[in-house]
């Protein structure tokens, strides 16, 4: 066996794991800036900034998952809303996000069964791209 290959394996499983613990630093200090900075936009009334050649913007998400679990009610609502295109033996969360998320924008409402049996949330994170 060839010891300098066995070497530079460790020592590049070593450079990743440290990597790692780094990234997950990093990510938790994001994670608490970007906290803060939402507020701060929302209290300034800013949806995007651009600073040191880099724009950060808000960025809207819509989620939708059935309220307590209940996929159940949610299949039931689907069914009472002639929507049974996003039934198979079970329904797609995604596609049924999609769906959601285009009645909002074109400012309809969901039918009183889909509100029941739905959990519908936003969440808003902060993106860089380069100005």
């Amino acid at each position: 066996m060839n010891d300098s290959k066995l070497k530079e394996f460790i020592k590049l499983s070593k450079e990743k794991k440290d990597l790692k613990c780094r990234l997950n630093r990093i990510d938790e200090e994001l994670e608490k800036l970007e906290e803060s900075l939402l507020e701060d936009f929302q209290n300034i009334g800013l949806s995007k900034i651009t600073l040191d050649n880099s724009t950060v913007y808000i960025k809207k998400r819509l989620f939708v998952s059935p309220k307590d679990g209940n996929r159940e009610a949610v299949l039931e609502a689907l069914r009472e809303s002639e929507l049974t295109e996003f039934i198979q033996e079970n329904f797609n969360t995604n596609t049924l996000t999609a769906y959601v998320r285009e009645q909002f924008e074109s400012g309809f409402k969901l039918s009183q069964s889909l509100e029941e049996s739905l959990k519908v949330s936003e969440k808003f994170t902060l993106n860089v791209i380069k100005a």
